[in-house]
């Protein structure tokens, strides 16, 4: 498991030396949110409607 960490924090830190690829990883933690918060909207308003 140690190793595993490990290779995600060399790679994060090699996203975030670059301006560029920082804000691809910020934009793509967004939508990732955005999608969880939207889909978790749809299933509670199933539930709600049902």
């Amino acid at each position: 498991m140690k190793e595993v960490i490990d290779v995600v924090r060399s790679v994060w830190q090699k996203l975030m030396q670059n301006e560029f690829t920082r804000w691809l990883v910020y934009i793509g933690i967004a939508a990732f949110c955005f999608s969880v918060i939207y889909n978790a909207g749809k299933i509670l308003g199933r539930w709600i409607a049902a």
